[in-house]
């Protein structure tokens, strides 16, 4: 839940796609990918979690699950998704196809001499 709260919105300005994201969305599954300077570390999936995203007309957003919730905004300009929760922005590619829920997004950060990049894929059914 937490890689996916990375994933939120700057704007509130109105888009006609955002219609597509409105409504309450069960996450069935996250994935999560890790490399460490080009060579994957890890590959970890998390079925059928608890965490439920709601995405309002007006573009707010709600996440919920595990006994944590929270608050922010989203904005949508083509397939990306920009969602921004405790004042952190995450950009995600997403798709919606009939029910289904699908984005990803990539944190790249510096440990040390390394480069990790951190690749999230989030899935979700509408409710």
């Amino acid at each position: 839940m937490f890689a996916s709260v990375a994933l939120f919105a700057t704007s509130c300005k109105k888009d006609k796609k955002n219609s597509e994201l409105v409504g309450s969305w069960k996450e069935t599954m996250e994935r999560e990918v890790t490399f460490r300077n080009g060579v994957q570390e890890s590959d970890d999936t998390t079925l059928n979690t608890e965490t439920v995203y709601q995405f309002k007309d007006d573009n707010t957003v709600n996440i919920s699950g595990g006994g944590l919730s929270f608050s922010g905004t989203y904005s949508v300009s083509g397939n990306q998704l920009t969602m921004t929760i405790l004042s952190i922005p995450i950009v995600s590619t997403y798709t919606v196809s009939g029910s289904n829920l699908e984005f990803h997004n990539e944190d790249v950060t510096t440990e040390g001499s390394d480069q990790v990049k951190t690749v999230t894929y989030t899935y979700a059914t509408k409710q």
